[in-house]
C-alpha cells in the first residue's frame, strides 16, 4: 500500500500495462485519466494497493477508507468506472484480506461488467452486488440509420426539434471530424465551452 498522490506516478508504466493487458488499454483507466484524477481529487489518506511484483503485478487499485472497518474504490466524479485493475475476484479477496485498519468490507464502486474481474452472471461467496446504472454504449457495428432507428420515440422529436430551433435562428447544421492530434486540444476546448456555457437555443423552452 502506498500513498496515492505521491506515489501513483511512479506505477504509471505497470498500470498502463496492466490495463493493456487486461482491457486492450481502456481510456478511462489510462494512468493519463486516472493520474490528473488522483492529482486533484485524491485526499492524502487515499492509497494505491499493488497485488503482486511491482513491476508486473496481478492488480492494483486505488482505495479510500469510508468508515471503520469499511473501504472503497477512488472515485472522482468525472470517472464514470472506478479505476480497478484486478486479474480476477480470487485477487479481490486476497485483497481485502491484506486491507490495512482491520477493514471487513471493501466497496467496489461502478464497475462496468466488461471492464471488470466480477463476472455479472456469477455471485462469488461472500461478494455482494447492488446494481448503480446502465452503462452506456454505442455498438460501431451496422448503419447509423438501424442504431438511430432503435432509439426512443421521444429522444428523436427532442433532436428534431432542437435542429428546428436551429434553423429558425438561421443556424447551418454541419459534421466536422478532428482527428489531428494537434487539433484535438482545441476541439476539446470548445466543446467544454459549449457544454457548460451555452443555453438552449434563444433560452425557450417549447413543447
Amino acid at each position: 500500500f502506498y500513498p496515492a498522490r505521491e506515489r501513483f506516478q511512479d506505477f504509471a508504466g505497470a498500470w498502463d500495462e496492466l490495463n493493456e493487458r487486461l482491457y486492450h488499454g481502456h481510456p478511462l483507466l489510462d494512468s493519463c485519466f486516472v493520474g490528473s484524477c488522483v492529482r486533484h481529487f485524491a485526499t492524502v489518506k487515499d492509497v494505491l494497493a499493488v497485488y503482486g511484483p511491482s513491476q508486473q503485478p496481478a492488480g492494483m487499485v486505488l482505495l479510500r477508507r469510508a468508515r471503520p472497518g469499511v473501504s472503497r474504490t477512488f472515485l472522482a466524479a468525472q470517472a464514470h468506472i472506478a479505476p480497478v485493475l484486478l486479474e480476477s475476484s480470487a485477487v479481490a479477496d486476497s485483497l481485502v484480506r491484506s486491507l490495512p485498519n482491520f477493514s471487513l468490507w471493501l466497496d467496489f464502486l461502478c464497475q462496468d461488467p466488461e471492464n471488470s474481474c466480477f463476472e455479472p452472471e456469477r455471485m462469488d461467496p461472500g461478494h455482494d452486488r447492488m446494481p448503480h446504472a446502465v452503462t452506456t454504449r454505442v455498438r460501431l457495428n451496422g448503419e447509423f440509420e438501424a442504431y438511430w432507428s432503435n432509439r426512443s420515440k421521444n429522444l428523436r422529436k427532442s433532436i428534431r426539434r432542437h435542429h428546428q430551433w436551429l434553423d429558425d435562428d438561421g443556424y447551418k447544421l454541419s459534421l466536422r471530424l478532428v482527428t489531428d492530434p494537434a487539433d484535438l486540444v482545441q476541439a476539446l476546448r470548445r466543446y467544454g465551452c459549449l457544454l457548460y456555457t451555452s443555453p438552449s437555443p434563444r433560452d425557450r423552452t417549447r413543447s
